[in-house]
């Protein structure tokens, strides 16, 4: 009889289900086809980030907002920052700088839209 080391680890694999869009086995929600296609779906409404008002003035008041504010205002970390609209855009917030924060790239993701 050959003993188990307990060491080894079990490595698992997700549970493969029908694909949401054509019903094919996947790991995943979607099969890769059927997941490019959402992707694809979702970039061509959600439109380029100059047309949703990420410009070059943008660009310049975020540059500002985190030199003003050089630390995530949840974390403190000053790594992988962003600027962060505390009333999101589309609730009605706007790019004024009292609207404006530094956020770390995992806490402004969380946040998302919220």
């Amino acid at each position: 009889m050959v003993e188990s080391n307990p060491a080894r680890r079990r490595v698992t694999t997700p549970a493969w289900k029908a694909c949401l869009d054509c019903g094919e086995p996947s790991p995943y929600r979607r099969c890769p086809d059927c997941q490019a296609e959402a992707d694809r779906r979702t970039s061509a409404q959600r439109g380029s980030a100059h047309a949703r008002g990420y410009t070059a003035a943008w660009r310049r008041l975020s540059a500002q907002v985190r030199r003003e504010e050089p630390t995530c205002a949840v974390c403190g970390t000053s790594v992988d920052l962003t600027t962060d609209h505390v009333i999101p855009k589309v609730a009605g917030g706007t790019n004024d700088r009292g609207n404006l924060t530094t956020l770390c790239r995992q806490h402004n993701g969380a946040k998302a839209g919220r």
